[in-house]
């Protein structure tokens, strides 16, 4: 089997694997990605829904697997996620999944290139000025902590 074919997902949870490497093989992530890209400037609620859903997507799939996450950022996500977080940053339910999608991927250092050609820094002190809910404060500074490190983001 290719390598883009093959199963790479093996861990403690055998019906999380089993729905990852359906979604891989079937090139879902890219599928996903694709979407939010050519949606993104469509401020419609009922776009925001879908937006949303894709974000949530795409944070399941990446959760807590390096190979995944890198997958992701090879596909060039992390430009589109800033720029959806930067258009629908009144959306606090599609914000949240982009900050939670940003936090599995800043994980990975291959991350922090992609997040430095970004507004990163500046979408998120943006979000987070407007914020009143203590929790969506933690969100972004467990966001803004791993790029922190890297002192070309900030």
């Amino acid at each position: 089997m290719e390598t883009s074919q093959r199963e790479i997902c093996s861990g403690p949870n055998p019906v999380v694997d089993e729905g990852r490497n359906a979604v891989h093989l079937a090139g879902g992530a890219q599928i996903v990605a694709e979407h939010i890209k050519s949606f993104s400037q469509n401020t419609d609620p009922e776009n925001e829904r879908l937006l949303t859903v894709f974000c949530g997507m795409l944070m399941n799939y990446s959760n807590d697997n390096d190979t995944l996450q890198a997958q992701l950022i090879n596909m060039g996500v992390i430009p589109t996620l800033v720029k959806l977080l930067g258009i629908h940053s009144h959306n606090s339910a599609l914000t949240e999944m982009c900050l939670i999608a940003f936090g599995n991927l800043a994980e990975l250092e291959s991350s922090k290139e992609q997040f430095a050609s970004t507004n990163i820094a500046e979408e998120l002190v943006r979000l987070f000025q407007k914020q009143t809910e203590h929790e969506k404060k933690e969100m972004i500074f467990e966001v803004l902590a791993p790029l922190a490190e890297n002192g070309k983001i900030l």
